[in-house]
């Protein structure tokens, strides 16, 4: 039997680590897509592509937000709206997210299933 297409892309992301759960908000009440200007920036080839997929509809922000509010990484901390250096999501490290530390420097990832990918090839996603 043939499972459809939504069906397996669903179990891709609890398979994962993504989860649904609603994006924490910076004091703001703006539930909207983030700001084109957020949007604009090309993704750098370091980026997973299929964890970008998934992670966008679970883990990114789900409200407004400026290019240069976006902390880089290394150098985030919890309540700072950053780009996971996996998936290239944009969102806001809590106290849920992975941390991971490499080549000394500490690093929080949007999940657990972008921690997994990191851990498998560090170097595809940070220079060391």
């Amino acid at each position: 039997m043939r499972l459809p297409f939504a069906l397996l892309v669903l179990g891709f992301a609890g398979v994962v680590g993504c989860d649904s759960r609603p994006a924490a908000q910076s004091g703001s009440s703006d539930s909207s897509t983030p700001s084109s200007s957020a949007t604009a920036s090309a993704a750098p080839a370091s980026f997973d592509p299929d964890m970008a997929a998934v992670c966008q509809g679970s883990c990114a922000a789900k409200f407004a937000y400026q290019e240069a509010d976006v902390v880089p990484q290394p150098g985030a901390h919890q309540g700072d709206l950053t780009r996971c250096v996996v998936s290239g999501v944009v969102f806001k490290a809590g106290d849920g997210n992975p941390k991971i530390a490499h080549a000394g420097n500490d690093y929080i990832l949007c999940c657990n299933g972008c921690a997994g990918k990191f851990h498998e090839n560090p170097g595809r996603f940070v220079k060391s």
